[in-house]
This record gives C-alpha cells, structure tokens and sequence, in this order.
C-alpha cells in the first residue's frame, strides 16, 4: 500500500505507507478532482491545501469512499468581499502596434481616448474605504503608458490615501528610458509582451505603421533585466509558437528573463478572423515550457499553474473589478476600454456597470447589476461539472458563445481542463515520481531525458565542447579561466546546453573549489544554460540561491544517481537495477540503490 503526497505551495513529497496514516491524510483534504492514472498510480488533485495524491491500486481500494466523499465537497472560494476590491483604469487607447491576434483590433484607426485627472480621481474618491486597499490593474487594451503623467499620478494618489494592494502592469514594450525607470522604481514586477524571437515578435505584433517591433521591445527587456528587479515576459501561444518552444526559452533566457508566461489565443476582435484553434500542439507547448522552466529554474506562469498553486478555486472577480473606461464609462471586464470596444466585443456592452457624470463629478452605479454578478459563480452551471476548478472560467467568453455569464463555453472548459492535467502530469513526473530527469547511455550516445525534452550530449573531459555537452572536470585539472573565454567567443544560437559532472577528490583544495563557483556565478551572469549533476562540498553552500537551485542536494536528487542503458537502471557503483519501468517512483529506485551500496559502495565523494 502507498500513497505519495505532495504538497505544491511547500513542494514536499511524503510517502505513506499504511492504511491508517493514508485514510487520515485523504480525510483533512478538501474538494478532489480526478486527474489521470500514471505508473501504476491513480492521481488525484484535491484543494485546501493544494495537494497532488498518487494511490496505487491497494491504498485507492482501501480510501475509495474517502475520495468519492471529497469529490462531492463545495470547491473553497475566496473571500468575496460586498465592494470593488480592484480598480482597472483605461488610461490611454493608443497603442502603438497592430497584433495579428489582438483581441480589440487594436492598431487600426481608432480614436485615441485618454481620460483627464478629474475623472481618475473621482473613481479614487468613490472607491477609498478607510483601512481597506484597492489592487491596481493597469492592463486595459492599448498601452497604458501613452498616458505617463497619469499613470504615475493615479499610483502616487493611491499610495497617498494608503489604499493602494497588489499591483499588476502590463506593457508591451514599446517604452523609453525614462519610463522604464520609473516602472522598475514603482512596480513590483511589470510584464512585457514579447513572443520571442525578432521572426515570429515581428510577425505577430508589428508596428501599427508597419515595420517590427522586436529591436524596440528586445532593448526594452534588457534595460529591465539591467536593473536587477523582477520582470516578467509574456508570450501568446500560435501557430508560430509550436514546435519552437526551446528556441524560444533560449531567446528569453539569453535576455535575463526569469519569469516566463504563456497567455492562449482570444477568440475576441482580430483573433477571431484568423481563428486556429490547435488544442493538442497548445497543451504541449504549455508542458514543454513548463518542464524547460523547471530544468533551469526559471518561474513560469499560465493559467493552468494559477489553478495548480491557488490557494481557493480561480474564478473571474466580476463584479469586483472596478474597469474605467477611457470615456467614463464603466465596465466590470478589464478588457473594455472604450465604446469602439463593442464593436468587435459586443458582449461587453452586457458588463456594463455605470459610468462617470463629468458635469456632476459623480460615479453613477448599477448595485443590482453589481450584485447579479458577484453572485454569479454561485449560479453558473459549473456545479454539474467534475473539474470545477476554473469556475466558470471567462464571462465575456462565455456571452460570446452561449449570451450567458451563466453557461461556460465548454470549449473552453475542456482546453482548462485539458491543459490542467497537461501541467499537473509535468508536475507528477518531475517532483513526485521524479525518475526523471535520468541519463541515457547507448552505443556511442549520451541523452539527457527530462519529463519532455531529451537533449543529446557530446562528453568531453576537462573542456568545453561547441554543442550541448556532458563535460567531466576535476576542478584541480580544468582551466576555468580559459574555458570560460572560450565560452565568451561562442556565438549563441539556438539552443546549447552544458551539464558539468565535478569530480572532487583529496587533490581538490579550496582554491579549486572557490575557482569553480566562479565560474558556475559567471555562467550564470552571461545567461548560459547549465545544470551540475552531482552535489557539491558543503563549502560551497554560500552560492547565491538561484545556483543552488542547479545542484543537487544529495545522493537522492543526484543526477547521476542511476543511468538507463538499454531500458536497465545502472547505479553509479555500477550495479544493475530492474528495468526503469518497474520502478513506481523514485523513492522506490533509492531504496534499491541503498541496498546496492551497502554492497558496493559508490566511488563518490559525496557518499
């Protein structure tokens, strides 16, 4: 019997192993979704906390009443608070380029409409409620910083009256100096809109006037990166995307982005008329990135990880969000910004929910419409849903689809579902079961396999080879120094990769320790793409963070552990295990390499 729980938040993995320690973890948990059977296991998701569950066939018989009980618990919602909790402004409608996908036809020939400080500031008045704060959205169609006096007037205005929660900004790069400066001074982590390389970037979101805009947005990521504050790049899932998704973490990682998102194609305004929808190739690119983001610890978000790691069941904040139009009108949908919206977003007209009377100065409010809609999710028809999740996922979607907020479209709710799984598998694979990622040796060949990518290695000892490599050093014999020029002079195309295996003996001193963290340090800071497989002396333990998070901690999480040489396990004492298949899970694989080493015992220092 065995159940394997890990917790998302926390990332920690416990192993149970009798019935009543599994009966009484599944019992504290709430609401439990079914997710898919993998290696042998049923896997379930369930929330409060949110806990990934891995029952194999003996502890699924024994707590199968115990989760069908789950399944029926009401998903937990945030607190719904009876006020607008969040102040979206259009502060501008200019936007400076025409996306192929945009979902407002943005670009085009269209009235730009920017509100003046009296109006912004009566939304503030009306929205201020004394020791109660208002997150600040600043995501409307256009780009928000056409309106720069504003923006920084509305901020400062909100931290003034202490009213001011979370912040969230988007741009899309199209930005100078001193805007930047200012956003990296004010802004906890901005978003820039970018879909990768100047091929597709330029392709997918030209200059309104014509020509790309990648070299602008490109200078504009890196003037951020240079201030050494969090950022985020942000890019749309297309056809273009697909099948190049290594080439476009390569692109963002080389640009010091360390926070990558994927946001799906909108059937909304231009999207619609050039409309492809391709739900496997999305899923998978969604995996890949998921799984690149893992392997070289950079922070990824989509909706499909807000699901994963929210605490509370996702659901649009109708009724929460207080959307300023450009021309006073008021709106529940952060996607309105003004009345040439509803032309391409008819359902939009539906959200209204009042508007500012500029000759009185007042904010005129329908509470009942208010009311109807946060009241919404308790109506939706999600409640005949299994999943439940997403919560009835997209309003305005759903207007378009079905002319209700109440009727979800259930194309969407299959691709929530459908990308869900995708990502909690990537999870299972890597964090729960974690046989991956492994080395595979064949006749003349080495793989690196991780949950959805293999990388083919040249090996090399003690230098650094032109391509993706395996590199052994013994950090008394590697000239760091030279190597690391040698790297410098590389043209970086593409995708190059280097896992480095340390051989530390009684030979390696300090020196030679000290020597080689410098050079991991200067790897990083020139955005080369490396792992170390084995962990290292507990001297070095003063790295920064973000390095350590390269290197294995011990023998359990080492990378050479165990290789696969014609689908048998091979201890690094050179013991043979079972096929890797037979093995659930890695705990399982650990505790027969225990037992190897008590045998033989690994000629590593480490052990």
């Amino acid at each position: 019997m065995r159940l394997l729980s890990y917790t998302v938040v926390g990332k920690s993995t416990a192993v149970l192993s009798t019935e009543e320690e599994i009966k009484r973890a599944i019992g504290r948990l709430g609401f439990t979704v079914f997710l898919f059977e993998k290696n042998g296991f049923r896997c379930f998701f369930a929330k409060e906390p949110n806990t990934i569950l891995l029952l194999d066939g003996e502890a699924f018989n024994a707590c199968a009443g115990l989760i069908e009980k789950n399944k029926a618990k009401k998903p937990p919602f945030k607190e719904l608070l009876p006020n607008f909790t969040g102040f979206a402004p259009a502060l501008s409608t200019d936007c400076g380029l025409a996306c192929t996908y945009c979902f407002c036809h943005g670009g085009e020939k269209r009235k730009t409409t920017s509100p003046d400080w009296k109006q912004v500031k009566t939304c503030l008045d009306f929205l201020y409620k004394p020791d109660q704060k208002v997150g600040l959205v600043i995501t409307a169609p256009g780009e928000q910083t056409k309106s720069f006096e504003l923006l920084k007037k509305t901020v400062a205005c909100m931290k003034e009256k202490n009213m001011l929660g979370t912040l969230e900004f988007s741009t899309n790069g199209m930005i100078d100096g001193k805007t930047i400066d200012w956003i990296s001074a004010n802004i906890p982590e901005p978003q820039v809109s970018c879909d990768g390389p100047p091929e597709i970037q330029d392709a997918q979101r030209p200059l309104s006037g014509g020509g790309g805009s990648s070299r602008i947005v490109e200078a504009t990521i890196r003037k951020f990166a240079a201030k050494g504050r969090p950022f985020k790049t942000r890019l749309t899932l297309t056809e273009k995307v697909f099948g190049r998704e290594k080439e476009i973490f390569a692109y963002f990682y080389d640009l010091s982005s360390r926070h990558i998102g994927l946001g799906p194609l909108m059937n909304f305004g231009r999207a619609h008329d050039s409309w492809r929808e391709s739900p496997e190739k999305e899923t998978l690119a969604i995996g890949r990135f998921a799984d690149l983001c893992a392997e070289f610890g950079v922070a990824f978000f989509t909706g499909s990880v807000n699901l994963l790691r929210e605490e509370g069941t996702r659901h649009c904040p109708l009724g929460s969000l207080f959307c300023m139009g450009a021309d006073g009108a008021i709106n529940a949908c952060e996607m309105y910004a003004s009345q040439e919206d509803l032309k391409h977003n008819p359902g939009l007209a539906e959200l209204s929910i009042g508007r500012y009377d500029a000759a009185s100065s007042r904010i005129e409010i329908d509470e009942k419409k208010i009311s109807e809609f946060r009241g919404f999710r308790e109506r939706v028809e999600c409640k005949k849903c299994d999943f439940k999740l997403c919560w009835g996922d997209c309003p305005l979607a759903s207007l378009h689809k079905n002319r209700s907020i109440l009727k979800p479209d259930k194309a969407k709710c299959l691709r929530n579902q459908r990308n869900f799984r995708a990502l909690a598998e990537q999870v299972i694979e890597r964090e729960v079961i974690a046989l991956k990622p492994f080395i595979r040796i064949g006749p003349g060949s080495m793989t690196y396999c991780t949950s959805l990518h293999e990388f083919p290695l040249e090996t090399a000892q003690n230098n650094i080879p032109k391509e993706s490599a395996f590199v052994s050093l013994e950090p008394e014999n590697f000239s760091f120094v030279s190597e690391l020029k040698k790297i410098k002079k590389m043209q970086k195309t593409g995708f190059r990769f280097y896992l480095f295996s340390p051989t530390i003996s009684e030979k390696t001193t300090k020196k030679d320790l000290a020597a080689m963290a410098a050079f991991f340090m200067e790897l990083e800071k020139e955005n080369m793409l490396f792992n170390v497989t084995k962990p290292l002396p507990p001297g070095m333990a003063d790295l920064p963070e973000r390095l350590l998070k390269r290197i294995p901690k011990d023998c359990f999480e080492c990378r050479e552990m165990f290789s696969v040489q014609s689908s048998i396990v091979v201890f690094c004492n050179g013991a043979a295990g079972k096929k890797l298949e037979k093995y659930p899970d890695r705990h399982a694989l650990f505790e027969d390499f225990l037992e190897s080493a008590e045998r033989k015992k690994p000629d590593c220092y480490i052990y």
